[in-house]
């Protein structure tokens, strides 16, 4: 059977009263040597890993793991106990100290509803990767959010001069080191080539470099945040705050059409601008946006 799938997966997790009866899934957290014979017997060269509770009524997470860790490639934590089922909030520290305690892949598992929580609970916990269960419940598109969510960017500058092309340069750099594209050189002649033909310095402060490119492998948007401003051939000539910088892909030019004009219709109005300039974080330009996307839906 091995040619039909890529990963085993053990739920010794499991809450449902008619599994528990049975002395599988959650029941046999209360039997720790009963796991350890039944990861012993496995023979199988594809990865295996296992999902288990914070313990059955109480923390015992960290030496569970430790018992499995020898056999597994890794394990999914569901920071809750079996009797708790799925009420109450799920404890993350049981699964920051289980990422503490072993070696392997840690997977957390619990109270991640959306992207927000998801990065709340990689940032928090220290684990490897997340896993979403009843939150996909009706809303396959979860993990698509997640996804979208985990990989926005925002780059702050605060430099006290710089051309148009250092600017873009250093852009592009901080891109490359945070791996949302692949070859910066080709990205940074993409936007030049754009720049030739005209400049993207709009009016208000506001400048939108765009470029359609192979080197990302979807749409990508970023903010970038210039407290004193700088040149960047402005239609109006005025100092530019905000950059908007868009890259999209080259086999998909209509999307990269339809995300410039919103863009720039939503960066229309002056007033707007003035409250970038002044949000001062990430989250605050964020909440900004989202604003006034809503009076223009």
């Amino acid at each position: 059977m091995e040619k039909d799938f890529d990963i085993i997966d053990i739920n010794f997790g499991c809450p449902s009263t008619k599994i528990i009866k049975q002395g599988a899934g959650g029941a046999l957290l209360k039997r720790k040597n009963k796991i350890k014979e039944i990861l012993e017997v496995i023979n199988c060269k594809k990865p295996l890993t296992i999902k288990i509770r914070v313990g059955y009524d109480k923390d015992e997470a960290v030496e569970i793991a430790r018992i499995c860790e020898r056999y597994v490639s890794a394990i999914i934590v569901h920071a809750r106990t079996v009797e708790q089922g799925y009420s109450g909030k799920a404890n993350w520290e049981v699964i920051k100290k289980v990422k503490g305690a072993i070696k392997i892949p840690v997977i957390g598992n619990g109270d991640v509803w959306g992207g927000e929580d998801a990065k709340k609970m990689l940032d928090g916990t220290g684990c490897d990767y997340v896993m979403v269960g009843r939150a996909a419940i009706g809303n396959p598109f979860i993990f698509k959010e997640i996804s979208h969510y985990l990989k926005k960017d925002h780059i702050f500058l605060d430099l006290k001069t710089g051309s148009k092309k250092e600017i873009l340069m250093i852009l592009v750099e901080q891109l490359k080191q945070r791996g949302l594209i692949m070859n910066d050189k080709a990205v940074f002649n993409e936007l030049l080539k754009r720049e030739a033909i005209c400049s993207t310095g709009l009016e208000s402060g506001i400048a939108v470099p765009n470029a359609l490119t192979d080197e990302v492998r979807e749409p990508l948007i970023v903010i970038a945040l210039i407290k004193d401003g700088m040149k960047y051939e402005e239609v109006d000539q005025k100092t530019t705050y905000l950059l908007i910088l868009l890259l999209g892909r080259k086999d998909n030019p209509g999307l990269q059409l339809r995300l410039l004009a919103h863009i720039c219709r939503l960066v229309k109005e002056t007033a707007i601008v003035e409250k970038l300039k002044k949000a001062g974080s990430p989250e605050n330009i964020c909440e900004v946006i989202k604003q006034e996307e809503r009076k223009i839906e």
